[in-house]
């Protein structure tokens, strides 16, 4: 009869809750650092999280791409084409607050919030929820971009932020010209 050895892995502390953990499978390297199983899951709920669009395809949303704050991206093979670098918390208030994104040399940020709850108030908002809609869409998403969205303090808000390719601008702001009837000035403005 073939022996057979047991090994055991070694413990491990999650760099977040302190907790130690001996089942490796359920924890996750974040920024270099192992993280549980429940302190994940609570981050990716909470995360800023980014998806790819791109022309011919729409948004892939079986690849998001999370911010866990502390820690870097999640996962940590980002693409090279990954467009966001940072992402910083801007306080405005002992309460209140959002997350701000950063990107990458060679890119262009529009960035700025939405809501569903849009009253005569905020009605700059309709084109860009109409905007997020279409490039939905395979056949109307005009580039590759990259749409970051994030909780903020107010619950009827969320964070919005549209990366390309700096070069692609032309080719955007003319698609938004032709399917929304404004320019990229005019999205950047109903982001604010």
């Amino acid at each position: 009869m073939k022996d057979t050895k047991i090994t055991e892995e070694a413990p491990f502390t999650c760099e977040e809750c302190g907790a130690v953990n001996t089942d490796h499978d359920s924890c996750e390297y974040v920024g270099g650092k192992l993280l549980c199983e429940s302190c994940m899951e609570y981050f990716l709920d909470h995360a800023p999280r980014v998806l790819e669009c791109d022309a011919g395809v729409g948004v892939d949303e079986t690849e998001p791409y999370y911010w866990i704050s502390g820690y870097g991206w999640h996962p940590y093979d980002l693409p090279e084409r990954f467009p966001y670098d940072d992402v910083t918390y801007k306080r405005i208030d002992g309460w209140r607050g959002y997350n701000e994104p950063s990107v990458k040399a060679g890119f262009t940020l529009l960035d700025g919030w939405t809501t569903g709850y849009i009253d005569s108030t905020v009605g700059r908002k309709h084109l860009v929820n109409d905007f997020l809609q279409m490039i939905q869409k395979p056949e109307l998403c005009p580039c590759n971009l990259w749409v970051y969205t994030a909780q903020t303090s107010n619950i009827f808000s969320l964070g919005i932020g549209i990366a390309f390719k700096t070069t692609d601008a032309a080719l955007l702001d003319e698609w938004l010209r032709d399917h929304l009837s404004c320019d990229l000035v005019n999205l950047q403005s109903a982001l604010s």
